[in-house]
């Protein structure tokens, strides 16, 4: 059992391992709480006869919750990150045509049906890594009808996955400026437009 007790009590800082506060050949009892957790040998006498599962072998540990994610893309990057390694700045990656606009051309040119299973896909392989909640950001469309489109695919998956996976959602529309368009005129004509049509799916 992976604890945290010490994580926890020292609010997250200045972290070493035995902060871990791992319980070696542990046992947990719980309903909708958990109501004990401590070493095998060591468990109270009432709760002895209970309906018991054996987990040896595997970790107990809380929930990881990934805050920051852009899931929600096609294409890929990794080239980028060897560039990266070799000294390349985001300009020079971006004057290659790397960059987020390259992601969003990979986006804009996915169905909606093939993204979607995608990030399935994705947040699948996420939560077996131990991520119970994750945010998921818009921003790779770039346009009016791929912002939205993108926010309510993250809308769906919100649903789908509800209950074994927390979403969050954040509106990211303004994640770049498209080309061949001014800051100004994408806020004005895609952003806050796109703000008020789906305000009810992205404020809960």
């Amino acid at each position: 059992l992976i604890t945290l007790q010490s994580v926890h009590q020292k609010n997250g800082r200045k972290l070493h391992l035995e902060d871990l506060s791992i319980i070696k050949n542990g046992a947990i009892v719980f309903d909708e709480k958990i109501q004990w957790l401590g070493k095998s040998s060591d468990l109270p006498k009432d709760y002895q006869n209970l309906e018991a599962e054996d987990a040896n072998g595997s970790i107990l540990l809380p929930e990881i919750v990934d805050s920051h994610t852009h899931l929600i893309f096609a294409g890929n990057r990794s080239d980028e990150y060897l560039a990266r390694l070799n000294g390349a700045d985001y300009e020079e990656i971006a004057k290659m045509g790397g960059g987020i606009l390259s992601t969003a051309k990979s986006t804009n040119e996915i169905s909606s049906e093939d993204l979607l299973e995608l990030c399935r896909q994705k947040i699948l392989k996420i939560h077996s890594y131990g991520v119970g909640h994750i945010e998921i950001k818009s921003g790779y469309g770039l346009n009016y009808q791929k912002e939205k489109d993108l926010t309510v695919l993250i809308d769906q998956l919100k649903k789908e996955f509800s209950l074994s996976v927390g979403i969050t959602n954040t509106f990211m529309a303004a994640h770049a400026i498209p080309k061949n368009q001014s800051a100004d005129e994408y806020i004005d004509q895609v952003v806050l437009p796109l703000m008020e049509e789906l305000k009810d799916i992205i404020w809960y």
